[in-house]
């Protein structure tokens, strides 16, 4: 189930709950420690063909993504999880496998932590340590697990967006299927919560 929060000026709308919820703010890294500031360009190599990627290419995640290109640490400013990042004209594009073209030169690289040039920033919104260990399904959290803290979080959103903006809901037809999926969104919609759903070509509801 995907959110996708939508801000409308304009809308008339009253802003409350400000001092309940509040955009966190971004910390860019520190390009000037050691580790970021000696690391060496960022290899690439050209799509093989249409809709195809090159051996070793590096697959985009959740989390701000940074790769050092012709000496500069680029961001990946319109990222998405799964798909490949093609440098290009100075700046990174995030790319969908099946729109890859031949000969787009994709980054290359496994790794996270600067050593290969690709920097996942996982802690850009919060304080802790940015030294910690990433994405491992061997251990107790990864980009794909949730914990009730995340979800205390995601209602206080809902919260905010609910009286300071409007929130587009995008998931999978079960929500007008499945009874119990129904009335649970039928029970958001009432809320004040929704105030636009897509499910696909099953259902576009626009409230």
């Amino acid at each position: 189930m995907l959110i996708i929060v939508k801000k409308y000026p304009f809308s008339g709308r009253k802003e409350t709950n400000i001092d309940v919820f509040s955009i966190p703010k971004y910390t860019a890294p520190d390009f000037e420690t050691h580790r970021l500031k000696n690391a060496p360009d960022d290899v690439t190599a050209p799509s093989p063909k249409d809709g195809a990627a090159p051996d070793n290419y590096h697959a985009t995640g959740i989390y701000p993504e940074y790769f050092k290109l012709d000496g500069k640490w680029l961001l990946a400013e319109e990222s998405r999880m799964d798909c490949v990042p093609v440098y290009e004209n100075g700046i990174i594009k995030i790319i969908e496998f099946r729109r890859l073209k031949a000969g787009q030169r994709v980054v290359l690289g496994r790794t996270e932590d600067g050593c290969e040039s690709i920097y996942v920033h996982m802690y850009g919104f919060s304080k802790r340590n940015s030294s910690e260990r990433g994405f491992s399904f061997r251990q107790g959290r990864s980009r794909e697990t949730a914990y009730s803290k995340d979800y205390d979080e995601l209602y206080e959103l809902l919260k905010h967006e609910r009286d300071n903006g409007s929130i587009l809901w995008v998931m999978g037809p079960a929500c007008a299927f499945d009874s119990d999926s129904r009335n649970a969104m039928a029970s958001i919609i009432k809320a004040d919560y929704a105030h636009g759903l897509m499910a696909g070509n099953a259902l576009l509801l626009t409230i």
